[in-house]
């Protein structure tokens, strides 16, 4: 809400509307700049920065899951009790996404590894589940179900 509110701020000036605490652009007086001008590139920064704040768990490197990996994950998951009556309930797999590690050694050499993975498991309208999956003890370490609960009154 705060950003969507800045960007009208900030194109409201930079298109001369001046719906804010005077005529103009705040910074040059009755001066206004045009929308593609140097002018508003601060604000977009800050108001990118921002955002970037806001999602910064989902900004980072791509990783691509092999089949391989991905089947080994789901095994996992079938096998644990309670991950199997959510899926018998019509929860669905996702999304399977790894947790890399790099490992650095005495010589300096670095070596990444995925031995945990993040499952997301979804029921549609009902709720949603997140499984962390230990891949080398191969079982489930923690299970987090958040429902939907609906009390009428």
């Amino acid at each position: 809400m705060i950003a969507g509110t800045a960007i009208a701020y900030a194109q409201s000036y930079a298109l001369g509307k001046g719906a804010g605490w005077g005529r103009g652009w705040p910074l040059w007086g009755s001066q206004v700049p045009p929308p593609w001008s140097n002018a508003t590139l601060p604000v977009a920064r800050w108001l990118h920065r921002g955002i970037a704040k806001e999602f910064k768990d989902l900004i980072g490197p791509r990783v691509e899951v092999s089949e391989e990996y991905r089947n080994k994950v789901l095994e996992i998951l079938s096998n644990d009790e309670d991950v199997a009556k959510l899926l018998s309930e019509g929860y669905n797999v996702t999304s399977v996404k790894p947790i890399i590690k790099a490992y650095v050694a005495a010589d300096g050499t670095v070596a990444l590894k995925a031995s945990q993975a993040l499952v997301t498991l979804v029921k549609k309208g009902e709720g949603v589940a997140v499984a962390l999956v230990d891949l080398e003890q191969g079982k489930v370490d923690k299970l987090v179900v958040y429902s939907k609960t609906v009390i009428e009154k």
